[in-house]
C-alpha cells in the first residue's frame, strides 16, 4: 500500500496567509454590486436591452423576431433563460435593474464557491479553496462584471456548478449523476450559448480515465442539447438560431486578439508564469513516477489535467472570438480555471516535497526551491490583486484613486442621469437610445440597439435604410448615443453606427448636449430646425 504522503507543516498556514489578502480585496466588488443593485440607471450599454426583453417576456412576446422595416431592431443573441430569470422581478411600470444584478451577484457567488468546493475536494485543505477563490474574486475581471445586468456569470456560474458536481462523481458514476451534470450544463448553454467547453473538457478528461462513462456523458448531455436547439427554433420559427448564431458571427480582429493578450499579461503575469512552473514540474513528476503516485496524489493530478483542459478550450475560444467589440466577459472563463489551477499546482509540488523517503536528495531540493519559487510568484499576484492598499476612507472605495478600474457610482453619475431621464420624460414622440433605460422609464420601447445593428449592416446581414429614412425625416424627438457624432472623418472609429448613420443624424440632427467627462460619456441630439437644415 502507498504510503500516504505529508505536507510540509507550514505550506497550509502560507496558503491561508495569501488567502485572506484576496479575500479582503474582493469587497470592493461585493460593495461596487451592492451599490449597482441600488441603482436604477445603466453601467453597460447591452444592460437595457436584456431588460426590454425581460419586459417583453411579462407581456408574452418573443424576443427572436425578423428585423424587417419596422421596429423594434434588437438583436436577442443570447438564450432565453436569464432573460425569463429578470421577468420575474423587474416592475414594468417603473422598470430598474435590481433583481438582474441580484441574479448577477448570487451567480459571482456561486462561481466562486463551486471553485472553491472543487479545490477543497481534490486537495482536503481550506487554505487552497479560499486562495483560489479569493484570486477570482479579487480580480479586475470579475469587479468590473459582477455588478452588470449580463448572461456571462449566471451561464459561469450553472457550468462551474455542473463541473464541481462532475468532479466529485469521478470515480462513482451513475446515470443519476450523468443526468444531473448534463441539467446544469443545459442550463449554462440555456443562459449562453456558447458555454460549451466546461461540458467539453470534463468529456475529454473521462475520454482519457473512464471512456465508458465519457460517452454515457457525451451521449446524454449532447442529445439534451439537440433537442432543446430544435425546440427553440421550431417555437420562434428558425428565429432562435438567426439571432443567436447567425448574427453573432462577427469579423475576428487581430487587434481586439492582441488587446486580450496584452491584457492577460499585464494583470496576470504572476499567476501565468506560476503556472507554467507548475505545469512543467507536475508534468515531470508524473512522467518520471506514473505508476507511484498515491491516491491522493493521483486525485490532485486529475484535477489538474481537468482544468488544464478547461483552461486551454477557454483560451482557444478567446483567441478565436478577437471580434469588434468583445470585451472582459469572454475572459471570465479561463481567469476561473488560471485561479482554480494555481493553487492545485502548488499544492501537488508541496505534496512531492513531503515525500522525503521516496526521491532522491537531488530532486528534494529542486522541488523545494520550485516550492519555494511558486510560493513567492503566488504572493506576488496575490499583491497585484491588493495594490495598491486602500490609502482613503471605507465609503471611497478600495480602489477610489485606481484610474484603471471604473470607479464606484457616484453622485456625479446620479444627478447626471436624473438629467438626462428628465428630458426624456419630457420629450415628445419617439426616442433612439444607446442606454435604454431612459426610453423604458419614461414609458416608451427600445427600438433600436446601435453597436449590434450597426455590425450588421456594416457585414451586409441587415439593410439600415428604413431606419435611415426615419432619421432624415427628423422622426425620432431625441437621439442619445455614446460617440460624438460630429467628427464624421473619424467615422471609422466609431463602433455604434455606420458612416451612413452618422451622416443622416449630422444632416438633420443637431448636438444638443453633451457628458464627455463620464466613466460613460452620452450626447444628446435633437432635430434641427427647418431653418437650420445644412444645404443639400
Amino acid at each position: 500500500m502507498t504510503e500516504r504522503r505529508r505536507l510540509p507543516e507550514f505550506i497550509p498556514w502560507v496558503a491561508l496567509a495569501l488567502a485572506l489578502p484576496t479575500l479582503w480585496a474582493s469587497t470592493a466588488m461585493w460593495r461596487f454590486a451592492v451599490e449597482a443593485i441600488e441603482y436604477p440607471y445603466q453601467l453597460d450599454p447591452i444592460e437595457g436591452k436584456i431588460l426590454q426583453q425581460a419586459l417583453w417576456m411579462q407581456e408574452g412576446r418573443t424576443i427572436y423576431f425578423a428585423l424587417g422595416d419596422e421596429p423594434p431592431w434588437i438583436v436577442g443573441n443570447y438564450p432565453p433563460l436569464y432573460p425569463r430569470l429578470c421577468a420575474l422581478g423587474v416592475d414594468p411600470a417603473l422598470p430598474d435593474f435590481a433583481w438582474p444584478r441580484e441574479l448577477a451577484l448570487l451567480s459571482t457567488l456561486v462561481a466562486g464557491l463551486a471553485m472553491a468546493g472543487l479545490v477543497w475536494h481534490l486537495t482536503r485543505h481550506a487554505g487552497w479553496a479560499l486562495l483560489g477563490m479569493g484570486l477570482w474574486w479579487s480580480s479586475y475581471e470579475v469587479y468590473y462584471w459582477t455588478p452588470l445586468c449580463r448572461v456571462d456569470l449566471p451561464a459561469l456560474a450553472l457550468a462551474s456548478a455542473g463541473l464541481l458536481v462532475g468532479v466529485m462523481s469521478l470515480g462513482r458514476w451513475s446515470w443519476r449523476r450523468v443526468v444531473i451534470v448534463s441539467g446544469l450544463f443545459w442550463l449554462a448553454w440555456l443562459t449562453r450559448q456558447s458555454q460549451v467547453l466546461f461540458p467539453a473538457a470534463l468529456i475529454l478528461f473521462l475520454a482519457l480515465t473512464d471512456r465508458g462513462w465519457a460517452w454515457r456523458l457525451a451521449m446524454v448531455w449532447a442529445l439534451g442539447l439537440a433537442v432543446l436547439l430544435g425546440l427553440l427554433c421550431l417555437i420562434t420559427g428558425g428565429q432562435f438560431w438567426v439571432h443567436t448564431v447567425r448574427y453573432n458571427v462577427n469579423v475576428w480582429s487581430w487587434d481586439q486578439t492582441w488587446v486580450w493578450i496584452r491584457h492577460l499579461w499585464r494583470m496576470w503575469h504572476w499567476g501565468l508564469m506560476a503556472l507554467a512552473l507548475g505545469w512543467g514540474v507536475w508534468l515531470t513528476l508524473c512522467r518520471a513516477l506514473p505508476a507511484d503516485e498515491s491516491q491522493r496524489e493521483r486525485r490532485v493530478s486529475h484535477g489538474i489535467t481537468l482544468l488544464t483542459l478547461a483552461l486551454l478550450l477557454n483560451l482557444l475560444n478567446v483567441m478565436a472570438t478577437g471580434k469588434v467589440g468583445a470585451d472582459k466577459n469572454y475572459l471570465l472563463e479561463p481567469l476561473w480555471c488560471l485561479c482554480g489551477l494555481l493553487p492545485l499546482v502548488w499544492h501537488r509540488v508541496a505534496l512531492a516535497v513531503g515525500d522525503g523517503a521516496r526521491d532522491p536528495r537531488w530532486a528534494q531540493r529542486s522541488l523545494a526551491v520550485t516550492l519555494v519559487t511558486l510560493t513567492a510568484a503566488l504572493a506576488l499576484q496575490v499583491w497585484c490583486a491588493v495594490d495598491p492598499l486602500p490609502r482613503r476612507p471605507w465609503h471611497r472605495g478600495l480602489w477610489s484613486d485606481r484610474s484603471a478600474w471604473r470607479p464606484p457610482i457616484t453622485r456625479a453619475d446620479l444627478a447626471r442621469d436624473l438629467e438626462i431621464q428628465g428630458i426624456f420624460d419630457a420629450a415628445e414622440g419617439p426616442v433612439l437610445s444607446e442606454y435604454g433605460i431612459y426610453t423604458l422609464r419614461s414609458g416608451r420601447e427600445m427600438l433600436h440597439e446601435p453597436f449590434l445593428m450597426s455590425q450588421l449592416a456594416r457585414q451586409g446581414l441587415w439593410d439600415e435604410t428604413p431606419l435611415l429614412d426615419r432619421i432624415r425625416r427628423g422622426e425620432f424627438a431625441l437621439i442619445l448615443v455614446r460617440d460624438d457624432f460630429r467628427h464624421a472623418g473619424q467615422a471609422g472609429s466609431v463602433l455604434s453606427a455606420t458612416p451612413e448613420l452618422i451622416e443622416a443624424v449630422n444632416q438633420r440632427f443637431t448636438l444638443e448636449r453633451s457628458w464627455p467627462q463620464f466613466v460613460i460619456p452620452l450626447h444628446l441630439w435633437r432635430p434641427r430646425e427647418a431653418s437650420d437644415q445644412p444645404p443639400g
